[in-house]
């Protein structure tokens, strides 16, 4: 199954990227499909819409803009740890936490397993 609507036409691969990462998430955290392509594609709006605000702190911090990554770069860099990160925000938590990466240690095979992970501790 494709993400329907794509979220660009014209860009097959962050589709595909987006579909797997759908897939991932609806398996880690029991989301069915529609709703875990859902959370992807409000995830890819939210980052695109703030890609300007990233190129403009990296030019305030004197880094070059081309470093702001693209939500296909992101999404194609470590889905597991993205799908983490989502799945984490949606249960109410705070990826900043400390928490938060104690939960993601205790995740990581049942990801790999394509299984639930446990639920977060928030």
């Amino acid at each position: 199954m494709a993400i329907t609507p794509p979220l660009d036409p014209n860009d097959d691969d962050l589709n595909w990227l987006a579909n797997d990462l759908a897939t991932k998430l609806a398996s880690a955290f029991g989301y069915p499909l529609p709703q875990a392509e859902e959370h992807i594609r409000k995830y890819y709006l939210e980052y695109e819409r703030a890609a300007p605000l990233r190129r403009q702190v990296l030019r305030d911090h004197g880094a070059p803009e081309e470093r702001a990554w693209t939500a296909k770069e992101v999404f194609g860099h470590d889905y597991s740890s993205l799908v983490l990160e989502i799945g984490y925000r949606l249960a109410g938590g705070d990826v900043r936490s400390e928490e938060f990466f104690e939960w993601r240690k205790t995740c990581w095979d049942a990801l790999k397993n394509d299984q639930r992970v446990p639920p977060p501790r928030i």
